[in-house]
């Protein structure tokens, strides 16, 4: 799939009456491709008039890829940027050469990598009359304890 972004969108907030800005097919605005793979263990895959049709198959690893002509900052995607299509078809290829583990480990690896960053060892508090406290963990625990209980009747 190909396709090509507004070359400008107002904040529908702001009230303006036409908020999205559409650009002739050779200007502003981002283009972009999506490339949708289907790789089957066992059965029928067919693509026929922009459908996926899946038989019998015991497994199925749908590969999804996309890219846009953005080229830099400095560039204008719709003006000045990069082919998408070569670049996502390409994408595809190399994924679609890789087994479901590889692809599952890859992920994990840069899913870490985006959201695994910071470790917390969270020491025990002092209070202001000096005495101490419990840990954060401690003092979460306590209150999810708390939440699950019925209140009390007193």
């Amino acid at each position: 799939m190909r396709g090509k972004c507004p070359k400008h969108v107002t904040p529908n907030y702001l009230g303006k009456q036409n908020p999205v800005l559409y650009a002739d097919d050779d200007g502003e605005g981002m283009n972009f491709t999506v490339i949708l793979r289907a790789r089957a263990e066992d059965g029928q895959i067919e693509a026929q008039n922009g459908r996926i049709t899946i038989q019998n198959a015991n497994q199925v690893v749908l590969i999804l890829t996309a890219a846009t002509s953005f080229a830099g900052f400095e560039r204008s995607p719709g003006l000045d940027g990069r082919d998408p299509h070569p670049v996502a078809v390409s994408q595809a290829n190399i994924a679609f050469q890789k087994t479901y583990q590889d692809l599952y480990n890859a992920h994990v690896k840069d899913h870490w990598a985006l959201f695994r960053r910071v470790t917390g060892d969270y020491p025990q508090v002092i209070s202001r009359n000096g005495k101490g406290c419990k840990k954060i963990n401690e003092r979460v625990m306590a209150v999810v304890i708390t939440a699950a209980m019925p209140f009390s009747s007193k």
